[in-house]
């Protein structure tokens, strides 16, 4: 291949040279953050981390890579599809180091909420031993930490790659590398990927690696060596995951364009593809023809496809774009299996970052046009056609199956970061330049802060204490050898769509002989269908501590404070005091455990009354004014009374609207009287209830909040034809004393006589 060589045509040389001091220094500080977020997540809670290694291992056992079986999965599951170069490499990490407690690290939490970023409980995907997996390490959970430092060290070296790329694309503009490294390598998301066991850090750094060859071998020329550098590590990308087939179209047209700006002969052409071809068929082609063999499928996605399990239609662009928000997300900061968010903060400064460096791109173009040092388009265009193949490619294959993950896209973040810096530069006069870098400086203060203020705290097991707190509500129920000692549910009222926070106190005197289930249900006001039936408008299925303790194994006599947040529905009748049903039960046949007394007296549920519920309030639309206050406390504002004729059998709807004019600390019920005013001392009929039956006691009401409260009072078949008078009033169920009433309208002793005159005809 004389022709491809410099002794032909003449190529100039770039000898490498020192790495500057801050590119050193930010590949140590990446470095040290990655360690951070491996310390602090535990085993297979990043993405599929819990499928990646299982593969390992079994390369590691057997010598051979699985077969895949739709109705035989292993634990590796829809990995084993992968291409197998990260796996081969990480195979030899591992096999000195015992791995024989795999499967009990595997074990899955069966209420674990994956994929929802704003799970406030069951992060964990699968069930952890604590102890097992303190540091110093051992077993398996060594040798899931030794493969992570391996994908520390491939980030590590694609954020070098990605100084390479940056380099070789804006020369001589070294603000810029530095702007594009530090939004690459402090991207939380990719710092999270990096520090966890998954193939795609393999195909990042090759990806960036590759991008870096054709950006030199774009300004270079080329030579034999470069080509067969590029052809084996086109190769290498293709078999570290189908992503690294994004490269072989770049490299096409790289090439090519070299090829006619040299204007060298059609047998260069012809040589630089055999040499190609060649790489791929030794290196890779073993793989995709094993998939061709046992799949009839070059690329294996088929059968990958029939075990993660397929859309139930094709989408639509539409519906695709409304994922958007999900890749948005996950491109900065999704952490645990996808559901563990970082603050919306992040996700706006990526907004505007990439509002400002799109808009910015167009400005250097423009700038470019009129400046003697113009920047290389071409070559810039290189890596925008890669990102935009790699993103088609992630959109092909959402459309197949869902796969909406910012992740699959930094194959492409070498070019990606590139582009931004030049594009958030700008914006800026060339002699600012090197300020440049600051832009990222909110990135790199959140990689630093989120493993600490989001990951860490989602997998700290819940505190013990040494006693219920004061303003938690005793229960004193067992259930077999678990007690429940009280409920505390914070006191703030909570709209419908929002989390009701609720903390249960458990004492624990003996282990489980299997791991058991806890739930809590959250019930309304009646069905309207079913008066006896309260409404389920909220409910928590869980491993106690959220998925992060077992009863098995969790620690005895000591309470542990147990807190949840759960969500209550949107459509629902308010306000309420909720009632919560507290149980447990074995997950797989959902037999509950029978609750006691801690004496050992039998219960028929544990039902526990606390928190409040409340919507945005509510006003009679019709009816008349009252204007009278209940010891300066409560307010009747308004009435409303039908039918105002009525006969003997008959039952009045009396509507109350109530307003708190301050906090209730007691309980009272709501006297509804119907009296002859010439004796009102003897009601005729009454309609006393609690409000809203009991649903929404007067200790929770909240101060400005209006509602109305509906009594019914039936009317004796034998009342006298005439006119008649409503009493309303309030009394403590105790010892049935009226409380004092202030209105303009005329009252009884602890009531107020509506305005409604209610005329009973005779039968």
């Amino acid at each position: 291949m004389a022709e491809l060589d410099a002794g032909r045509v003449s190529v100039p040389g770039h000898p490498l040279r020192p790495a500057p001091r801050w590119l050193i220094a930010a590949l140590a500080a990446y470095v040290a953050l990655a360690v951070v977020y491996s310390a602090v997540t535990p085993i297979f809670e990043p993405p599929d981390e819990v499928y990646h290694f299982p593969l390992i291992d079994h390369i590691a056992q057997t010598g051979r890579l699985p077969v895949q079986d739709a109705d035989n999965i292993g634990p590796w599951e829809q990995e084993g599809s992968q291409p197998p170069l990260y796996y081969l490499l990480s195979t030899p990490l591992v096999l000195p180091l015992d791995r024989s407690d795999l499967d009990a690290r595997l074990e899955r939490n069966p209420h674990a909420r994956i994929g929802i970023g704003a799970a406030t409980d069951n992060h964990v995907s699968v069930l952890h031993d604590w102890d097992a997996e303190a540091f110093p390490w051992r077993g398996t959970v060594l040798a899931v930490h030794v493969v992570r430092l391996f994908s520390i060290a491939l980030g590590a070296g694609t954020v070098a790659a990605i100084y390479a790329v940056a380099r070789l694309a804006l020369p001589g503009r070294p603000a810029l590398h530095a702007l594009a490294v530090l939004l690459a390598a402090f991207n939380p998301m990719f710092l999270f990927i990096t520090a966890s066991v998954n193939n795609d850090n393999l195909v990042n750094l090759l990806s960036a690696v590759t991008l870096a060859l054709l950006l030199h071998i774009w300004r270079s020329g080329l030579s034999t060596r470069r080509v067969v550098a590029l052809a084996v590590l086109l190769a290498l990308a293709s078999l570290a995951k189908l992503s690294g087939l994004a490269l072989y179209p770049v490299a096409a047209v790289a090439v090519l364009g070299v090829l006619v700006r040299e204007r060298r002969p059609w047998q260069a052409w012809a040589r630089i593809l055999l040499i190609v071809i060649a790489a791929w068929v030794l290196i890779a082609g073993w793989w995709y023809a094993r998939n061709l063999h046992l799949y009839g499928d070059l690329f294996g996605l088929d059968r990958m496809v029939e075990i993660i399990g397929p859309r139930a239609q094709t989408p639509t662009w539409a519906e695709l774009a409304g994922e958007f928000e999900g890749l948005r997300r996950s491109t900065w900061g999704v952490f645990g299996t996808l559901n563990l968010s970082a603050p919306d903060a992040l996700f706006w400064y990526g907004d505007v970052l990439s509002a400002i460096a799109l808009s910015g791109l167009v400005i250097a173009a423009v700038r470019a046009r009129g400046q003697s040092q113009r920047v290389d388009w071409r070559a810039l265009g290189l890596l925008a056609l890669h990102a935009l193949i790699v993103f088609a490619a992630l959109v092909s294959w959402t459309r197949r199956t869902p796969a909406t993950q910012g992740r699959l896209l930094f194959p492409a973040l070498g070019g990606l970061a590139t582009l931004f810096a030049l594009g958030l530069a700008g914006w800026l006069p060339r002699r600012w330049e090197r300020l440049a870098p600051l832009a990222a400086a909110p990135l790199v203060a959140a990689a630093v802060v989120l493993p600490f203020a989001v990951i860490r705290p989602a997998y700290v097991p819940p505190p013990t204490v040494a006693g219920l707190p004061a303003d938690s509500a005793p229960v004193e129920a067992r259930f077999g050898p678990i007690e429940l000692l009280g409920v505390r549910v914070a006191d703030g009222p909570v709209a419908p769509g929002e989390a009701l926070d609720v903390t249960l106190y458990w004492r624990p005197t003996d282990h489980t002989v299997e791991d058991m289930s806890l739930y809590v249900q959250v019930f309304g006001h009646a069905l309207p269908d079913k008066p006896d039936t309260l409404e389920e408008i909220g409910k928590v299925d869980s491993y106690p501590g959220g998925g992060l303790l077992r009863t098995t194994t969790w620690a005895l006599d000591r309470i542990y404070a147990d807190r949840y947040l759960i969500p209550i529905a949107r459509d629902i009748e308010t306000p309420v005091q909720p009632a919560l049903k507290i149980g447990w039960r074995r997950f797989g046949s959902g037999q509950d455990m029978a609750p006691e007394t801690l004496s050992g007296e039998p219960l028929d549920a544990v039902m526990v009354h606390a928190g409040r519920v409340a919507g945005a309030g509510a006003r009679l639309s019709s009816g008349e004014p009252v204007g009278a206050v209940f010891t300066g406390l409560m307010r009747l504002n308004a009435a409303r009374v039908a039918p105002v004729r009525a006969r003997p059998g008959e039952t009045l709807a009396v509507d109350l609207e109530w307003e708190a004019l301050a906090p209730v600390i007691e309980d009272f019920a709501v006297l509804v009287h119907l009296v002859d005013l010439a004796a009102p001392e003897q009601p005729l009929a009454q309609g006393d209830d609690e409000p809203l039956g009991g649903r929404w006691p007067t200790s929770s009401w909240i101060a400005g909040h209006t509602f109305i409260d509906p009594h019914a009072v039936a009317l004796p078949a034998d009342l006298p034809p005439g006119e008649y008078a409503l009493a309303v009033g309030f009394y403590r169920p105790a010892d049935f004393t009226r409380l004092p009433v202030e209105t303009e309208r005329a009252t009884l002793p602890g009531a107020v006589i509506l305005p409604q005159t209610v005329i009973v005809e005779g039968s």
